[in-house]
């Protein structure tokens, strides 16, 4: 019976990670955009953009998480209006 079940359970895990999506992984150097969580009062989310700048990252912290920083040229660059 034990041998059964884990049979069945094996070909239940194929058959869920065939449609899984494989990570995303980065080095440093890449380049990336990144989500925008904060909303602004008075805006609705629909037209505010999802993602901001292109950001550089750094270092990677661990599988699934990056440290990143602005570009060189973005940084001293002005907003206008």
């Amino acid at each position: 019976m034990r041998k059964f079940i884990a049979r069945r359970q094996q070909r239940s895990e194929a058959t869920v990670n065939k449609r899984r999506r494989k990570a995303t992984t980065f080095v440093p150097g890449d380049l990336v955009l990144v989500a925008r969580t904060l909303r602004r009062k008075g805006k609705t989310a629909k037209l505010l953009p999802k993602f901001t700048r292109p950001f550089q990252i750094v270092r990677k912290l661990n599988t699934t998480t990056c440290q990143v920083e602005s570009l060189p040229a973005q940084q001293n660059k002005r907003k206008r209006r």
